[in-house]
């Protein structure tokens, strides 16, 4: 192409043409004598199955009063396949409307017909639901997990970031090794311990989302190439983890609170935080367990599927600067 362009002089420009749009092999070509549309498409390796056999877009370089002006027009198919082209043609062809690739969905669990789906562009959650059948007797409605492949790969980003960081800090205390104290030798054991948590993890990608009000018309979510759909079958247990004595699944009782299941954990470590103890709910919204006007700790309402944590007090820890920006 660039022995072409060498080659172009005042009154004989460059004979090359382009071509972009739904052909195989899009770029500049060589313009061949009495060249056509149809030649510059089977050069380009033919057309893909995306491709439109209704019009083609030809953008063309023209001069005028010593002014270079760019004309389009659209060239009907199959009748304009034996358009001549000219010098610095430009042929653009345009996709199918309304085309979209395969997507699919995967729907596990407890719906009627699970398995993998193609969906329909702008197919929501209320529809694709009725389309295989629904839900069984047994689902657990607020434990759907609906997870999504564009936050899982933002999930994998957030974990490397916070490795990279982790691993970073803790070369850095490695050099203060020789004169810490007690706690701060602590502190540096407990950073070590975190890292191969973090190396292991993988990215769920979890879109939190009231499954009930979905299917009750209130609210609706469009589904999305790559999405994963869980419905857990109706949960009899309330978890708990964290700093307290024994972290474990208890049977739920209608009526046990919060601090009902941590006592019958063994109750809270010495390094227990009790103040920002906090509740996963089984659709993984988080309810904060700060005591306030509104949320007593003890009377916060616990349901099955629950999973209640209780975070470290790092007051009492040598801080390590991890989760600085």
């Amino acid at each position: 192409m660039n022995e072409l362009r060498n080659q172009a002089r005042s009154g004989a420009p460059e004979r090359v043409v382009q071509i972009s749009g739904q052909v195989v092999y899009p770029g500049e070509y060589p313009l061949e004598p009495d060249m056509t549309l149809a030649d510059l498409v089977r050069a380009a390796g033919g057309l893909t199955q995306t491709a439109s056999t209704f019009g083609a877009e030809l953008v063309r370089l023209k001069i005028e009063k010593g002014q270079q002006k760019l004309q389009t027009e659209t060239v009907p198919l199959p009748d304009g396949w034996h358009t001549p082209l000219r010098p610095y043609d430009s042929v653009n062809i345009r996709p199918l409307p309304g085309w979209a690739e395969r997507e699919t969905v995967v729907v596990e669990g407890e719906v009627l017909y699970p398995g993998e789906y193609r969906i329909r562009p702008d197919e929501s959650l209320r529809q694709f639901i009725q389309r295989i059948g629904g839900l069984t007797e047994r689902a657990f409605i607020p434990g759907v997990v609906f997870s999504r492949a564009d936050l899982r790969k933002k999930e994998a980003q957030e974990i490397k970031r916070l490795t990279e960081r982790l691993q970073a800090n803790l070369a850095s205390l490695s050099l203060e090794q020789s004169q810490v104290d007690a706690k701060s030798a602590e502190a540096f054991g407990k950073a070590q311990a975190l890292l191969p948590r973090l190396q292991s993890m993988r990215p769920v990608g979890r879109l939190v989302i009231d499954l009930a009000a979905v299917l009750d018309g209130k609210t609706d979510v469009k589904l999305r190439d790559g999405d994963k759909i869980y419905v857990p079958r109706i949960p009899q247990e309330v978890t708990v983890l964290g700093e307290v004595q024994v972290g474990t699944s208890h049977l739920w009782s209608p009526g046990l609170s919060r601090d009902d299941y941590i006592n019958r954990s063994g109750g809270l470590t010495n390094k227990a935080d009790e103040d920002r103890i906090y509740v996963v709910k089984a659709n993984g919204s988080v309810v904060a367990g700060a005591r306030t006007l509104w949320f007593g700790s003890a009377e916060q309402k616990i349901d099955p599927g629950d999973t209640i944590v209780v975070p470290v007090d790092l007051t009492r820890m040598r801080p390590i600067n991890l989760w600085q920006t």
